[in-house]
Parts: C-alpha cells; structure tokens; sequence
C-alpha cells in the first residue's frame, strides 16, 4: 500500500470518506475478494455488497437477507473481532494491520463513537447517521 496511487486512495476512502475513493478500491480489490477475505478471517456476516451510487454488486447482494441494506453489512460482534484481529496483526500481516491501525486513527469524522474521548487517539471508521 505504501506509496502507490491505490495506498492513497484507501487512504482517502477511510480518513476523509471520499466516496469516489471508495469505488476506486472497489474496482481494484473487488467485493468479492472483500468478503472472501471477510471468509477467511471467519466473519460470515461482514459483506462488501455494492460501491457507492450502486455498480459493481457482489454475489452477497443477490442474498434476500441482505436486500434492506445499502452498500455493506455486518454484525456488532463482527466489527469488534476484526478489531481485535487488527490489533493482534492478524488481517494481512502484522505490518500491514499496523498500517490499518494507523490509517484509521486519522479518519477525521469524529461525530459518533468516542466523540466524548477528547484528546484520545481513536482507530475508526464509525460514523453517526
């Protein structure tokens, strides 16, 4: 990731939630390699369905169960193992999480979870509605 225009474009997709960013990812990783990754790390329930403003469907949207969402789905459980799999180096590599962990600690919407947390250093992704 280091360095190279799609590095920047996940960074882009997590710190300032560029949409186009987003689908850029998408286009190269694929949905599909999403969740058969998702598959590996045994989280069944997380899944990568669509990009942003629809295109690129993975087979997990064609699933009835996942017809009321938008562009992914998961669990709380979900969310805090692949955390926890972050922070042990588990998802790629013991550097590449490190990265992970480090992306996410710049995201810059700070409106949902941990808002309260003034001055602590948080590693998200999550947003209020």
């Amino acid at each position: 990731m280091n360095g190279t225009g799609h590095g920047n474009a996940v960074r882009l997709m997590i710190v300032y939630s560029d949409n186009t960013a987003t689908n850029l990812v998408l286009d190269r990783v694929t949905a599909e390699a999403v969740n058969a990754r998702m598959d590996l790390l045994g989280l069944p329930a997380t899944r990568s369905l669509r990009k942003i403003g629809g295109g690129g469907p993975s087979r997990a949207a064609d699933d009835p169960a996942n017809k009321p969402f938008g562009l992914g789905v998961s669990t709380p459980r979900e969310m805090v193992a692949l955390l926890e799999k972050l922070e042990r180096g588990e998802v790629v590599s013991r550097e590449a999480s490190q990265e992970m962990v480090e992306i996410l600690k710049r995201q810059q919407s700070h409106d949902g979870i941990g808002r309260s947390l003034m001055g602590v250093p948080l590693a998200t992704k999550l947003r209020s509605p």
